[in-house]
């Protein structure tokens, strides 16, 4: 869609066929948010069985089991499972190519990876970094090298398909926008935002998002240590591939938390040695526990009213309310992120964006002060940490309504002041409004 206010043109910027495929689908089963989110589902769920087969592939089922297992009830997983995402697409083939990997069928581990870039970025080609620092490691590089060549050139010329057909169909210079702009301005640029390189960004993602593996992470040390595992199969695919995820992504100027999502499997393998001597002495009746344990967990689950979809953002359903009534076409919405109790960002922002129809400006804590003064938003969404860490007395006294709602807080200066603001019939549903957007851009090149 174009925005006039802000003077540009915003499209996706990444690879076509995911959505071309997912369109597919929501015009065969019918447009919803259910729909919209099969496909992110079935690469969701692929991906745990993956881990499980890798797993197997490395060492032993029960090993595999319990990989899986802590893949699956990973927080951040389970969050990017439960919307419409390009992650567990992407993760899903780094997997299979992977599996395919560990069982020497390198022309498959060059398909799957070449269409991979299909779906995300280049991310997806992290077999291939990793089998070489493990061949060297091993002293089979030589001999390994020329079959991870040939794998990685199918994979370049399968990859670079989606690009000739985006080319001819919609302009070469979409083609190298994407490269030029979001690749390598993302990169090195930090998309002309300003940013400074986040050095921890990783660790942080691992500490809240990698739950509740955490604990079995830390202590899986033990018995690595104490059985000198780090040359074993699992543990030094693991330790390589994070090393490659981290030191790939960590220098990039602009990188969001969920870049680092290809992690969450090999943290799981890591993680999974914790407990794996301790199991194997209940191996005989493990599984049989664990079906019945998930039975009666599925049964819970089932009977229990809670929704994955955006209502479950309270915050954002007790704003939305006024911003629906009080805003207008015109406003400007920011929102700083950092503190969200559920989801990311990126999730307020689509929430936000699609409830409202206004175009929702992210800012971090220090380009505030500029983005205010700049763009002047009647709306800013924030966390308490950042009301009090982000904000000058000055800026707060800019908006005279501040309403809070668990640990979020909107700011406006759009309500008249009253002693009390009544919207009861308001918060009974969130409805989507009309569009504030124009609906149609046929003079434009790009658009969603």
């Amino acid at each position: 869609n174009s925005n006039s206010r802000m003077g540009g043109i915003y499209f996706n910027d990444h690879p076509f066929f995911y959505f071309w495929l997912n369109g597919w689908i929501m015009r065969a089963l019918g447009p919803s948010a259910w729909s919209a989110r099969i496909l992110t589902a079935v690469f969701s769920t692929g991906c745990v069985g993956l881990v499980l087969l890798i797993g197997i592939a490395l060492h032993s089922p029960l090993y595999g089991f319990i990989s899986a297992l802590f893949f699956l009830l990973t927080r951040d997983i389970i969050l990017t499972g439960a919307t419409v995402s390009l992650d567990p697409a992407m993760m899903f083939f780094i997997l299979l190519s992977f599996l395919l990997w560990i069982k020497k069928k390198w022309t498959g581990v060059g398909i799957v990876a070449g269409i991979g870039l299909w779906f995300k970025t280049p991310v997806v080609l992290l077999v291939f970094p990793t089998a070489s620092v493990i061949s060297l490691l091993r002293g089979e590089l030589k001999l390994e090298f020329p079959k991870i060549w040939r794998a990685f050139f199918l994979a370049l010329t399968l990859g670079s398909l989606i690009w000739i057909i985006l080319g001819l169909v919609a302009g070469w210079q979409l083609v190298g926008d994407y490269w030029i702009r979001q690749l390598w301005g993302t990169a090195f640029k930090g998309r002309n935002l300003g940013q400074k390189t986040d050095w921890f960004m990783f660790f942080r993602m691992v500490r809240n998002g990698f739950l509740p593996g955490l604990p079995f992470l830390f202590f899986a040390v033990i018995p690595i240590s104490r059985k000198r595992l780090w040359k074993s199969s699992p543990v030094q695919i693991s330790l390589v591939a994070l090393a490659v995820i981290v030191i790939l992504i960590t220098p990039m100027r602009f990188k969001m938390d969920y870049y680092f999502n290809p992690a969450f499997p090999f943290l799981s393998f890591l993680a999974a040695y914790s407990i794996l001597d301790i199991l194997k002495r209940v191996e005989e009746h493990f599984y049989s526990a664990i079906t019945a344990s998930t039975s009666v967990l599925m049964a819970f689950l089932l009977s229990t009213p809670t929704s994955l979809g955006p209502e479950a953002f309270v915050a954002l359903k007790k704003f939305v309310p006024f911003i629906q009534s009080y805003g207008s076409c015109e406003d400007s919405i920011l929102l700083i992120p950092g503190g969200e109790p559920i989801g990311t960002s990126h999730d307020y922002r689509l929430v936000l964006n699609f409830y409202t129809g206004h175009t929702v400006d992210v800012e971090g804590c220090e380009s505030v002060g500029t983005a205010i003064r700049k763009k002047e938003p009647q709306w800013i969404i924030l966390s308490e940490a950042n009301y009090k860490r982000c904000l000058t007395a000055e800026e707060k006294k800019k908006f005279s309504s501040q309403i809070k709602v668990g640990h979020q807080i909107l700011l406006t200066d759009k309500i008249p002041r009253q002693s009390e603001v009544n919207l009861t019939p308001l918060e009974r549903e969130l409805k989507p409004v009309i569009d504030c957007r124009p609906q149609a851009y046929v003079q434009d090149i790009y658009h969603r």
